[in-house]
């Protein structure tokens, strides 16, 4: 990226990045793509490079939106030299040595992460993430449960002190920044201060901790009758490896248990739109009424606005982005 900021437009500053951007995202997500898929050294430096050369990138990015922050210019080119300056969720320090650090642990931790597998005391009977998940998707035997949800705990202890360095240094990025650190950086990308965050946050959740008490009430209750009160007592915290998910995130693998009527069939949504007449021009029109009720735009006129304007696909995709840093 060239230092041509000063000579720029925030606008033109925008666009101009934001083709670069483009074509280094390819670079940095093969790259990632390569290292996910086939995990070994080389394919480790590969990363960390591409890695290296994002933060680059970024560094000089937030540099040079530093630099036009305060440039006279329209509305949204100011918000997204805002976002610009908040939006890095790897903030690196301006050093090249410090970056080229901060890129090599991210991947190293990936790496690991990655191939972590849960042995034996003898460094046998391995198992990867993905067998000890399923483990606790299907198994109903609550020390089988236990078992895999502590041993995949027991790879990560060598990543202590990488991670304790990963998060020194996109702390100290995230200073030079003018934030007090990587978390208030975070809460501060929502058009909102760090303070308005935290209290709209709290303003949320207040409105749903009531379901939130009964949800957990009913799977506390019926966990303890499936396994036992000795197992999962009634007014305590839920055992955490009994709720299907190896970070108990989603319960979904556990709704056999959880199904609050058993043998009714499930609604039918699709027949539901059938039967109120709606086609593909109504359904969109009724999307659109909800991202407009949002304060979004309408589709434009342009979208659609003949007689033969949609068809559905033969087949539908869902392509799953590059997982990166």
């Amino acid at each position: 990226m060239d230092n041509s900021a000063a000579s720029e437009t925030p606008a033109e500053f925008l666009a101009r990045s934001e083709q670069e951007m483009l074509a280094l995202n390819k670079e940095v997500g093969l790259a990632f793509w390569l290292r996910a898929t086939y995990i070994t050294p080389d394919t480790g430096e590969l990363a960390a490079r591409a890695s290296e050369r994002s933060l680059a990138f970024d560094s000089a990015l937030i540099a040079q939106a530093k630099a036009l922050k305060d440039v006279p210019t329209d509305p949204e080119s100011a918000r997204a030299i805002e976002l610009i300056l908040r939006g890095s969720s790897m903030p690196a320090p301006n050093d090249p040595a410090l970056r080229a650090e901060l890129a090599q642990l991210a991947t190293d931790l990936e790496g690991l992460y990655g191939a972590g597998k849960a042995c034996d005391d003898n460094g046998d009977n391995c198992k990867t993430l993905p067998e000890l998940e399923n483990i606790l998707a299907a198994s109903r035997d609550y020390d089988e449960q236990l078992e895999a949800w502590q041993a995949w705990r027991g790879v990560s202890p060598s990543m202590r002190p990488m991670y304790q360095r990963f998060v020194e240094l996109v702390n100290q990025g995230a200073r030079e920044l003018g934030f007090a650190n990587l978390g208030e950086q975070w809460k501060g990308g929502y058009d909102l201060s760090t303070a308005e965050f935290e209290a709209e946050t709290q303003r949320l959740w207040g409105q749903v901790e009531p379901l939130y008490e009964a949800l957990h009430c009913h799977v506390r209750d019926t966990l303890a009758g499936h396994y036992g009160e000795d197992r999962v007592s009634r007014e305590g915290p839920i055992p955490a490896h009994l709720l299907g998910n190896m970070w108990a995130q989603s319960w979904s693998n556990i709704y056999d248990l959880l199904e609050p009527y058993p043998g009714v069939a499930p609604l039918d949504v699709t027949a539901a739109l059938k039967a109120q007449e709606y086609d593909a021009v109504r359904m969109t029109e009724t999307a659109e009424a909800f991202f407009t009720s949002l304060g979004l735009p309408e589709l434009p006129q342009s979208f659609g606005r003949t007689p033969c304007w949609w068809r559905p696909p033969i087949t539908t995709r869902y392509v799953m982005p590059v997982r990166g840093i």
